[in-house]
Order: structure tokens, then sequence, then C-alpha cells
């Protein structure tokens, strides 16, 4: 994972906020939050699915830079080449994943996105 962070994470960074963040901007978007404890600002390329005016992000429990927006924040992206604001809320409970999930992949059946959305967190984001 390190390799990815420090190895893969820039140059995807670098292509997002280039004229070529088409190669990747269909699947990846840069979102960027303030540190709860630091107060810096971090930015991560994450996958997302687009959901009318949201922004949804799926992503692994384990990770840490969700963290940052468990009790809701402000939050940066750049999507398409585009900088846009919005308001994050986190779900973790594996019900609402669960059904966030179901709702992004349709074609998924109900125990398959169970089992998909196990150990994972989600991020809603409304752009404002």
């Amino acid at each position: 994972m390190d390799f990815l962070n420090r190895g893969v994470n820039p140059v995807v960074k670098w292509l997002l906020r280039s004229p070529l963040h088409f190669l990747l901007s269909a699947r990846l978007l840069l979102i960027t939050v303030h540190g709860r404890k630091s107060g810096k600002l971090y930015t991560f390329p994450v996958e997302y699915s687009r959901v009318g005016p949201k922004v949804m992000i799926i992503t692994f429990a384990n990770r840490q830079w969700w963290r940052n927006l468990i009790n809701g924040a402000e939050v940066t992206l750049h999507l398409r080449g585009k900088s846009l604001r919005g308001q994050a809320r986190v779900k973790r409970e594996s019900a609402e994943v669960s059904q966030i999930v179901n709702s992004l992949f349709s074609w998924m059946k109900p125990e398959r996105a169970a089992k998909f959305a196990a150990g994972k967190v989600a991020v809603e984001i409304d752009l404002v």
C-alpha cells in the first residue's frame, strides 16, 4: 500500500489535474479534506459514482482519510477537470453501506452487495 501512496498516487494526482484528466476522470476524482487534528489539507485520488447532484465514494474502512469527515465536513473535489465544493457525510453502518452499494450497482444481488459492503464505508457528498 505504501507503494501506491508514494509512487502511484502522485502520478494519478498530476494526471487528474492536467488537461489529460479525461484518461482517468470517468472513474477517479481528487478529494481534498481538512485534517481533523492538524487542520492541514490532504488530497487523495478515489473512485467515485455520480448519482444526480451527489457524489458517492465507497472505500475500505481501514483507510484513514475518510475519518476526517465523520462529523460531516466541507470538501473540495477535482472532478472531470473542474473544482467543486461539497458537504460530505460518512455512512458506516453495514446495512446502510450495503443499501448504497445495492443502489449504485443495481445489477448486484442484495446478498452480493452485502458481502461487497463488508469492511467498507460510504462517503456521500452533496455538491454546493
